[in-house]
Formats: structure tokens, sequence, C-alpha cells
């Protein structure tokens, strides 16, 4: 499990976000993931906030080599964009 938050300001720009996500081991090689994440680019402006659902998969072949398929959710405030992904990625550490 891990969480995050973040703030910053630039001049008269106030922003800030935070996520959280946690995995589980349903087996011993096959990992469940979930995550959300939102983030606000300015806090000023009320319809800029963006927010994130991720859902995913690991299975680790071995200490050196795991497989990630995730789907990421976007939803956008005001103007919804299709901008939903599938992402997968193999790691290979050597």
């Amino acid at each position: 499990m891990a969480a995050e938050y973040v703030h910053g300001t630039d001049a008269s720009i106030k922003r800030d976000g935070w996520y959280a996500q946690a995995g589980y081991f349903v087996l011993p090689k096959l990992q469940l993931l979930a995550k959300y994440d939102t983030y606000d680019p300015n806090k000023v402006i009320t319809t800029d906030r963006s927010t994130i659902y991720i859902g995913g998969i690991n299975y680790v072949f071995n200490s050196w080599t795991r497989l990630s398929v995730d789907y990421l959710d976007k939803r956008e405030e005001v103007t919804q964009i299709k901008n939903n992904i599938i992402e997968a990625q193999l790691q290979i550490a050597f």
C-alpha cells in the first residue's frame, strides 16, 4: 500500500493532488492492483481537476521478470474526453 499528497505554488497558482494504491497477491505469482489518483493544476479554476481510476494485474514469472497490465479510466470535471488507456509492460531486470 502506498499514498502520497502533493502541493505546490507558482506565483499565484496553487496546485494539489494525491493518490492511494494497494496491491494484493491472490496467488503466489498473481497480484491485483487498484489505484485512485486525482490532481488539480489550478485551485482557483474549479473545472480543471482530473481523476484516474486504475485497476491492474501483475504476473511475476521469477525474481527478474514481471508482466503488468493496467486499465486507466480517466475522468475530467467538465468535458469528458475519451482517453482511457489499456497498457501492458514487460519488465526484465539484468
